[in-house]
């Protein structure tokens, strides 16, 4: 058979749907595979089948039962030297951390006196109500081995000073002595070596260790599988003498605890070195432990020597990750209930801005205290450390979180007349920090103030109460403590956006809007968003159309329309004003199997909201997760065509188990930027992901080594790279170490109630802010200057406008490349170029890139860049030089007319796109002689040629919420 699958390049067609002669982009190597099927029945007939043509349980019976057939006539190169490469493999064990796993809803709460008295009561308050939250977290089969518990609290000097004095290092300066809680490794020669590693560090930046403090624990009421992952738990103890300032204290220990992590980084050990907390003012005990046994295990937290004014508590439930000690909450910073279902674009974001983050706090040591996400961690322990980034660069706790979690301020009722400098605190901030969002109560504590601020959802549940005796309790339940209502001063909940802050300092209690004004009024916010920031005005459709009808009809063709994008999609949206739905199911082929030519959107998928839960006969669990709103490439949807009768019941954790290894081999065998696709590595993966199906039947017979090595081979014959091999077995290993031998599995969904922009229009908008984002941790006028779209969709005569704009200095950058140049006219040339004059045009001052596949006249000899590949690369080239926060990404593209096609389009770097040829078959259609019949006989709502293009723009916007929502 022949396999071909070639995304649509504009213009490349020819009219009999077939690429020119001489004029295919890819090598021919790369765009056939010659596969013979034997047949089992016969095997001296031959059986020619076209992939392109099967559906997926089809291609699965044929590639399952003639596997051997398939691999011995498949053209690839063989890897030299297979044999000492497999002996090498097998003593090499592969690890994936994905952050899309590391999602948790908790139990929380804390206590603070009013008055800043520390004591032991406080103490033991905080671990009687997270002993009263043990239903709120898991355990293991075991039932000892929690997902994780812990308490912040002010630094127990009085504890210390006793630990001191024993040891002979007399009284500590509290003043100017931090205190790090660490994890260390367990082997006794990794610990020294990090010792030697953290102290170099301390030495390095003038600080002075005073000692090292093993933390008295009683490891016999850890579980079983706790134990076998149990750090070294010790404190170090440093002396500041170089400041004075607590603040300046702080930062200095901040930048030593990232220099630390900087200088682990490449050790095999890095994962085992971890700060629980490095501070002059708080500390955290934490660990994999039921909340019941925490002050069991921790012997400190009974000591009567433990005081404290406050305490932060948090009992964890891992929804969808695997407890680890380090994810163990509170953070240094933060105490979560939820999971920030934006963490990848978060994430992505501040990788993003790494290079204009600057601050005179940091001395110019931005550079040092890089990166400020870890894609190992959890979605917690991410926030955590953005937090805490403005927070050592001079933010409060609570002006942190407002900008991280802001409410949903936009269509608030009465916010703007009320407290209108709140209104520009996130104005001012909308296009300087994307929201970090999902559900979430936040408890947070810098040492001096303590509170509790909920996502604008309202999706986690808080209550607050204050006594007589000026103690003021938090709690993500009540009853967590027993308190006479007769005692009770102040009690509330906690709404969608809402926050409570404590000044210890001053033992003032601020509610919401209280805290509000507060950080509002630190600046003139209102004055510069006024001055700088323009509020884009709609600019009306064209009432005439552009093109005649013969020319829309060759542009439609050269651009990947076909009537029934036309008919179904364009025209319905255009007299309907939503995206048109269908009843019947889609058994086309997909586009990495099918013979047509697709367009590049078709290649992705949307990744939906999912859990699964693995459990082996002992009951010990782990949950591995699919969450959010990104889109993976149609080879993920490929393998769930796969599905045998005989998986029966496993069939979930097939699914699951396959999704991921589809999309990690995706990544790992297409590169980001990559557009020339390998198509025979494409059938490969689908071949092995089908393979996988036959193995159950065998593994019974096989010992796990063996089997493990028979897979090296079997893979490294195929000609995958090694390090590809070692992932693709680790993977197999897991689905037939969880899927057979006696183990069961579960699936359950993640606990988000349904979010959607019909229910929910209060709290969602599609504003979009064009132009520089500024620097997040300074504060000034000219990061106000933007300009603040409706919506991301727009239309010619916006674009028009905004092309004017002298502030952002916009560029219009084509996308045609000319392929009777040859090489140097080349696809990936002429990419390489427009990524060249992207990163030009911003470093001569440009705000705005306008990314065009506009024309005059088209030509099968100068076809146009898929859109969604242009805007990805110049989007990642300017992430890579540090430019993405310089400048906005508009595509003006004929080569979008459907939601997907808009939400791949945004979610891939583009700011707002002008679908400019849908917008002209809108014209088109509403002025044919068909439509103008059918609306004067009433088939047809009545609409102007302005409402159809109006509606057609409304249902792209309106389809575009549901995914930007989830």
């Amino acid at each position: 058979m022949l396999v071909r699958s070639v995304p649509h390049i504009p213009q490349l067609l020819h009219s009999n749907g077939q690429p020119p002669k001489g004029s295919s982009l890819f090598a021919a190597n790369r765009d056939f595979v010659f596969v013979d099927f034997v047949g089992l029945c016969c095997k001296s007939k031959r059986t020619r089948r076209r992939i392109g043509d099967l559906n997926g349980r089809s291609f699965h019976r044929l590639a399952t039962k003639n596997w051997s057939a398939i691999r011995a006539v498949l053209d690839l190169e063989r890897v030299s030297n297979a044999s000492e490469q497999v002996s090498d493999l097998k003593r090499k064990v592969a690890h994936l951390d994905d952050i899309l796993s590391e999602r948790g809803a908790c139990g929380v709460g804390f206590i603070a006196n009013l008055e800043n008295k520390a004591s032991h009561e406080i103490i033991k308050d905080a671990v009687t109500a997270l002993g009263c939250m043990e239903h709120r977290g898991g355990c293991g089969a075991d039932n000892d081995s929690g997902d994780g518990s812990g308490l912040m609290t002010s630094i127990p000097w009085d504890l210390f000073n006793d630990w001191a004095g024993k040891q002979g290092i007399g009284s500590i300066d509290k003043l100017h002595t931090g205190v790090g809680m660490v994890f260390l490794p367990k082997d006794d020669d990794l610990v020294n070596k990090a010792k030697t590693v953290i102290i170099n560090i301390f030495k390095q930046e003038g600080l002075e260790v005073l000692g090292w403090r093993p933390v008295p624990v009683d490891a016999s009421v850890v579980g079983y599988y706790a134990r076998e992952t149990m750090p070294n738990i010790q404190q170090v103890f440093v002396r500041v003498v170089k400041e004075e300032n607590i603040d300046d204290i702080e930062r200095e220990l901040y930048v030593c605890r990232k220099l630390i992590e900087r200088a682990v980084k490449s050790e095999a050990w890095a994962s085992e070195l971890y700060f629980c907390s490095l501070s002059n003012r708080t500390i955290v005990y934490k660990g994999m432990l039921r909340s019941e046994i925490l002050a069991r295990f921790y012997s400190d937290l009974q000591s009567n020597l433990y005081r404290s004014p406050f305490a932060i508590y948090h009992r964890r439930y891992s929804t969808n990750t695997s407890p680890r000690w380090p994810l163990a909450q509170p953070m240094r910073l933060l105490g979560h209930n939820g999971e920030i279902n934006t963490i990848q674009g978060n994430l992505n974001w501040m990788q993003s801005r790494e290079t204009s983050l600057k601050s005179p706090v940091w001395h110019g040591r931005e550079n040092e205290i890089c990166p400020y996400g870890n894609p190992k961690a959890s979605d917690s322990a991410n926030l955590d450390s953005a937090a805490e980034l403005l927070l050592r660069s001079g933010r409060t706790p609570e002006e942190a979180l407002m900008i991280l979690v802001p409410e949903a301020y936009k269509k608030h009722p009465t916010l703007s007349i009320k407290y209108p400098e709140v209104v520009d605190f996130y104005d001012y901030y909308k296009g300087q920090m994307e929201a970090w969002d999902g559900p979430a109560l936040l408890l947070f504590s810098d040492g001096k103030t303590v509170g509790a601020c909920l996502d604008r959802n309202g999706l986690r549940p808080a209550r607050y109460w204050r006594t007589r005796d000026n103690v003021v309790y938090v709690a993500s339940e009540v009853g967590v403590l027993p308190v006479d209502d007769s005692k009770i001063t102040m009690k509330g909940r906690l709404g969608p956006g809402m926050m409570i802050s404590v000044d210890l300092q001053s033992g003032q209690v601020y509610e919401n809007m209280e805290v509000k004004k507060r950080v509002a009024l630190s600046n003139p916010y209102g004055k510069w968003v006024n001055e700088n920031m323009r509020s884009f005005k709609p600019v009306n459709f064209l009432s005439t159309t552009v093109m005649d009808s013969e020319a829309i009809l060759r542009c439609q063709q050269a651009y990947g329309y076909s009537s029934e994008d036309v008919q179904m999609v364009i025209e319905t949206m255009a007299a309907q004003g939503k995206e048109p739905t269908f009843c019947m199911g889609d058994d086309i082929p997909l586009a990495v199997l099918s013979q047509k030519a697709h367009m590049l959107y078709d290649y992705f998928k949307q990744r939906f909201a999912q859990a699964l839960e693995l459990s082996d006969k002992n009951g010990h669990s782990e949950v591995m997760s699919q969450t959010g709103t990104n889109l993976s490439m149609n080879l993920a949807s490929a393998v769930f065509f796969f599905r045998p009768a005989h998986v029966g019941h496993q069939r979930d954790l097939y699914d699951g188990k396959r999704l991921q290894l589809a999309c990690y081999m995706e990544s790992c065998l297409q590169p980001r930027g990559k557009y020339v696709q390998h198509h025979h590595t494409r059938i490969i993966i689908i071949l092995l992901v089908s393979h996988l199906y036959t193995l159950e039947s065998e593994v019974i017979l096989v010992e796990a080594e063996q089997l493990k090595s028979l897979l090296i081979e079997q893979y490294m014959w195929c000609g995958l790279p090694v390090e590809t091999v070692l992932h693709i077995v680790s993977f197999i290993m897991e689905v037939v170490d969880h899927g057979c031998l006696g183990k069961r599995n579960m699936m359950h969904e993640v606990t988000n109630p349904a979010i959607d922009p019909l229910r929910e229009g209060l709290v969602m908008s599609l504003e979009v802010n064009l132009g520089k984002r500024g620097n997040i941790l300074e504060v000034g006028p000219e990061n106000a200057s933007q300009v603040i779209l409706p919506s991301p969709v727009l239309n010619e005569g916006e674009l028009e406008t905004l092309l004017k704009d002298p502030h952002l200095k916009p560029q219009v950058l084509s996308t045609f490349f000319d392929i009777r140049k040859g090489v140097d006219g080349s696809l990936e040339k002429t990419l390489y170029k427009l990524c060249q004059a992207a990163d030009e045009a911003v470093r001569n001052g440009s705000q705005l890139l306008v990314l065009s596949d506009r024309s005059d006249e088209l030509e099968p000899t100068r076809p146009a860049i898929p859109i969604l590949l242009a805007v990805g690369a110049v989007h990642q080239h300017l992430i890579q030089n540090g430019l993405r926060m310089s400048a906005s990404i508009v595509a003006d593209t004929a080569q979008c007319f459907s939601t997907h096609q808009f939400a791949c389009l945004i979610g891939y770097g583009a700011s707002a796109v002008c679908p400019y040829l849908a917008l002209e078959t809108c014209r088109h259609w509403r002025l044919s002689n068909k439509t103008v019949n059918m609306m004067r006989n009433g088939k047809m709502p009545t609409v102007t040629i302005e409402q159809a293009q109006k509606n057609f723009c409304k249902g792209g916007e309106k389809g575009n919420g549901r995914p930007f929502c989830i």
